[in-house]
């Protein structure tokens, strides 16, 4: 009797050892799947919001080089307007010089 119990206490310690043991490696897994799939769940949210801030990029892109041609055109007119005005403030020059 003191030989199988010998036997069966090592024994069923082991048994317990490894059932925790088994235990904790299960939840470690369960925890790591848990935490990359909230790693995935994030990385997916902040690809898309960096595609949507990519979009907005562009767009004010966009805008800027539309105002940047309507100041070019607008200074083109202004430039055009003062050769205007000052050939025909020569031109009256020149009338109240004769």
């Amino acid at each position: 009797m003191n030989a199988l119990a010998s036997v069966a206490l090592p024994g069923g310690i082991g048994v317990l050892v490894m059932g925790i043991i088994g235990w904790m490696a299960r939840l470690l897994v369960t925890s790591d799947r848990r935490y990359t799939a909230e790693l995935s769940r994030l990385n997916r949210a902040h690809d898309e919001e960096i595609a949507e801030l990519k979009a907005d990029l562009a767009e004010l892109r966009d805008a800027v080089d539309q105002l940047h041609a309507r100041v070019d055109e607008e200074r083109e007119l202004r430039r055009a307007a003062e050769d205007r005005a000052a050939a025909a403030k020569r031109r009256a020059r020149r009338a109240d010089q004769d």
